[in-house]
């Protein structure tokens, strides 16, 4: 659940730019009935536009069409005027009617028009407000880079102007693109500081949005008990709130938790609340939420049918809406639906269709960072061009110095030969460290340029060569099955699978090294026992290793202690014991140990498989350089793998090197901390 709260966005803060204190003590409709009687009193066309704009802000919580109707006259009003402080409000409101309304395309670029507007006029407050609006817009896309900048470029604004309401929405912001990045301690911090914010000011409306998102963020984490106060809190909230769109969404929520806790009749209550407020206000987005947890809830009472037609519906409305992130999850559930009711030919249909669209979203982000790559690569350009011309400019500078000297020394005697000294060196010296800058921007450039050619290698044939496999064998199964025998389509079924298994390895190495590149990989080091920390990272690949009936020495002693990072240094341990069966003969062997050298620990996994010459060697840790090879029984490779083991061992603090003879096996050492 993303939702941030639209009020928080469209009302709270712009009080500048419109008459709150009488909206507050006025209902809505008898403010928009009295705002219309002074458009009939208006000469002056701009004060037309700014009532406009107090009209479509009134709607703006009872009517989106009239809303967005009257933000459209306040538009061509004000442009017509050329009055831009009018037209940018106008675009704001526009802008946030169309949230409602599910347009987010119309949003995002009425949103900007706004910010180009308010910068022009140099007004913070709203471009603040503007920015907060982006953020949450950006957030139902794939790039969590945008929204944190949008974020980022907010809270600059909001610590400046001291405006703790837009600090407390820039949180809860910051909270869920940490959720979206499946990081919960960095979510629930910035949850708890938007909370914090919220329960000094005390508005029922914000702090139900903080409670529920800090109990959705726990309920997906397994953790319902430690929920239940938040979901506790939010029952007693909700009376006291009078907008039907934070309704609808709090009642999903509430579902979610009781769907969770199995508390079935519950849960059914809080979508039927949530469905009347969607049916009666068109809120088609929250909609599609509440179709899917109602057909979850089926599932889960085993009423198969319905559970199906209602994943459909959904289906149908996140199409409409073009939001496709939902869609592997409530394939997986339908699949779940049709194997029950043995309908297995739809299920494999539905499985299909998970799997395409769990493909197609991390193409995606795939697409997305390298989009953000290439701006940052194109902004080195820049820089370097600059870097280039101003040693350029500098130079001729030293230049015409050097001449006006020459002119004066006569005049100047000892003293002023004494000062053109001082200058030629402070020039040069200055020349020298811009000459440097750009040494280092080209070592830069070209290790930017190497991660992105190994990048576009990967994507192009590696990561396309396995899908080929698995697409090509599938259609055979699929239109000749019954022209193979059961020996031949099992083989076939075999290598779908050996195939699957090395694409799915290739994707987690890729997308831990696009998040590695783009500084999305928390790094916390602790103490950790080094045998339990092998022993987890080995134990996913332990069925490999026994098909080749390998055996596999661990000889680490339970008070072995490190300190790293737990996460990086299980990719590493992982990465390389795969290796170590992907080079293994049968029959092999694979030893893992370690031992103290002064404030270190080595440790060392060995095989006896295939080994490796020098020139291989040599390349191995090096993004550069294209080191590919089969396995013993024809594994795939990249190379990429050892890539990333270098560089997180070199991250907390340690070396890795290999030592290898040709068919006599590989030994990889590493080094790692102990405090």
């Amino acid at each position: 659940m993303r939702l941030q709260s639209i009020y928080k966005i469209a009302l709270l803060c712009l009080s500048v730019a419109v008459n709150s204190v009488s909206i507050a003590q006025q209902s809505e409709q008898e403010v928009i009935d009295s705002l219309k009687n002074i458009n009939e009193q208006l000469k002056n066309n701009k004060e037309l536009v700014d009532n406009y704009n107090r009209i479509a802000l009134a709607y703006g919580a009872i009517n989106i069409d009239s809303s967005l109707l009257y933000s459209e006259k306040g538009k061509l009003l004000a442009k017509e005027l050329q009055y831009w402080n009018g037209l940018a409000t106008s675009h704001s409101y526009y802008a946030r009617a169309s949230i409602q309304t599910s347009n987010l395309k119309a949003a995002i670029e009425n949103f900007h028009i706004a910010l180009d507007l308010f910068k022009q006029a140099n007004d913070s407050i709203n471009i603040l407000d503007t920015y907060r609006g982006l953020s949450y817009v950006s957030s139902y896309g794939s790039s969590q880079l945008k929204t944190l900048s949008y974020n980022l470029e907010a809270l600059k604004y909001a610590e400046s102007l001291r405006d703790t309401a837009s600090l407390s929405i820039l949180y809860n912001n910051i909270g869920t693109v940490y959720k979206k990045l499946n990081n919960y301690e960095s979510a629930l911090k910035y949850f708890n500081k938007s909370l914090a914010i919220d329960i000094s000011k005390n508005i029922p409306r914000d702090l139900a949005i903080g409670y529920s998102n800090i109990g959705i963020l726990k309920v997906e984490h397994q953790k319902h008990e430690d929920a239940s106060n938040e979901y506790n809190t939010l029952i007693q909230l909700i009376p006291k709130i009078e907008s039907k769109y934070i309704k609808s969404y709090l009642h999903t929520s509430l579902a979610t938790y009781h769907l969770a806790k199995d508390n079935l009749d519950t849960c059914q209550y809080h979508i039927q609340k949530a469905y009347d407020y969607c049916i009666k206000n068109n809120y088609p987005h929250i909609k599609a939420r509440v179709d899917k947890k109602q057909a979850e809830l089926l599932l889960k009472k085993k009423d198969y049918k319905r559970s199906i037609k209602l994943f459909q519906e959904s289906l149908d409305s996140y199409q409409k809406l073009g939001l496709q992130e939902e869609f592997p999850s409530i394939y997986k559930m339908q699949a779940k639906a049709y194997s029950k009711l043995g309908l297995y030919s739809k299920a494999y249909h539905a499985s299909r269709m998970e799997n395409q669209f769990i493909d197609s979203l991390q193409r995606s982000k795939v697409n997305s960072f390298m989009d953000e790559f290439e701006e940052q690569n194109r902004q080195d350009e820049i820089e370097r061009f600059e870097l280039e011309q101003a040693l350029k400019d500098q130079q001729i500078e030293n230049a015409q110095i050097q001449i006006k000297n020459r002119t004066n020394i006569a005049l100047t005697g000892i003293s002023l030969l004494i000062i053109i000294i001082g200058i030629i060196i402070f020039y040069y010296r200055k020349t020298n460290q811009k000459n440097q800058q750009l040494r280092e921007s080209e070592d830069e450039l070209r290790r930017m340029n190497a991660s992105k050619d190994k990048f576009f290698s990967i994507i192009s044939h590696d990561l396309k060569s396995p899908f080929n496999a698995i697409v090509g064998f599938s259609n055979e199964l699929s239109v000749s099955y019954d022209d193979y025998n059961e020996e031949q389509r099992k083989r076939m079924i075999g290598i779908i699978k050996e195939t699957s298994d090395s694409a799915l390895n290739l994707l987690d190495n890729l997308l831990t090294w696009a998040r590695s590149q783009s500084g999305f990989i928390q790094f916390t080091p602790e103490k950790l026992q080094l045998s339990s920390i092998v022993q987890e990272s080995i134990s996913a690949y332990l069925g490999a290793a026994q098909m080749k009936n390998i055996a596999i020495n661990n000889f680490v002693d339970d008070n072995s202690f490190i300190y790293a990072d737990k996460e990086t240094i299980q990719i590493v341990i992982s990465n390389l014991f795969n290796n170590a069966i992907k080079y293994n003969n049968e029959n092999g062997e694979i030893n893992i140990s370690s031992k103290l050298i002064d404030d270190e620990l080595e440790i060392c996994i060995a095989d006896n498989g295939i080994g490796m010459d020098d020139k291989i060697q040599k390349a191995l840790f090096y993004i550069g350089t294209n080191v590919q090879r089969p396995g013993t029984s024809n594994e795939k490779g990249t190379g990429l793998g050892l890539i990333l083991c270098k560089e997180f061992v070199n991250k907390n603090g340690g070396q890795i090197r290999v030592e290898s003879k040709v068919n006599k096996g590989s030994s990889f050492y590493f080094t790692l901390p102990i405090t």
